[in-house]
């Protein structure tokens, strides 16, 4: 249990640092930072944008993911229902990584539909759920 709380203590600490990885780039090195490039995923979507806001979003969308993994390593431990909620937000983030690096998250819809699907299997989940066994009387 301790090697667990240690790679988790780190790797938190790692993400949060690699948060300002935009900073130091531009404590660094302005012009790099300041430099403008498409490197967007979608072959239809074309917009610059400064590196120093590529590195920013993608990081905290990382540490975002990376809280929601560990959060659901712990939580396995407890319940599966909470390990199932986790998850699936774990990956519904993971979505949100992925259409930032697609064309910059303007996809409303996709959000729209991804976001009240997850709400509701969240509200599913959360619902508490009747057990049906019978009672046996033992008298």
């Amino acid at each position: 249990m301790r090697a667990k709380i240690t790679i988790i203590g780190i790797a938190l600490i790692v993400f949060h640092i690699l948060t300002e990885a935009h900073s130091i780039l531009r404590y660094r090195d302005q012009a790099l930072a300041d430099s403008e490039l498409d490197l967007f995923f979608s072959a239809t979507y074309k917009m610059l944008l400064a590196v120093k806001w590529y590195l920013k979003m993608g990081f905290d969308d990382l540490l975002i993911i990376s809280t929601y993994f560990f959060f659901a390593w712990v939580a396995g431990k407890y319940s599966r229902r909470l390990l199932m909620i986790v998850s699936l937000w774990f990956f519904y983030h993971l979505a949100d990584l992925y259409m930032f690096w697609w064309n910059y998250k303007t996809s409303y819809w996709a959000y729209y539909i991804l976001l009240i699907a997850c709400v509701i299997q969240t509200i599913i989940l959360i619902v508490p759920v009747k057990e049906r066994t019978p009672v046996i009387n033992m008298q």
